[in-house]
């Protein structure tokens, strides 16, 4: 009777998003340390409402025309 431990899904949460984006969490800021990786299947990846040190973001990652992954934030 396992219960749910809110570090494993936060640890899971922080790969995925730190995988996919190349983006890291620096004094400066959230920078772009990586290139983004995105599967060759997929079309985009949206996160939506990202708040970051008190301004919020929605950031894609989608296949630029040389089909290398692209990353895009947008301030909202």
């Amino acid at each position: 009777n396992a219960g749910y431990i809110l570090a494993t899904s936060a640890g899971f949460v922080q790969s995925f998003v730190y995988g996919f984006s190349g983006l890291r969490i620096e004094d400066d800021g959230l920078t772009e340390a990586y290139a983004p990786a995105l599967p060759p299947e997929w079309k985009s990846l949206q996160l939506k409402g990202i708040h970051f040190r008190g301004k919020q973001y929605d950031i894609t990652i989608e296949h630029g025309a040389d089909g290398k992954a692209k990353l895009t934030r947008k301030p909202l």
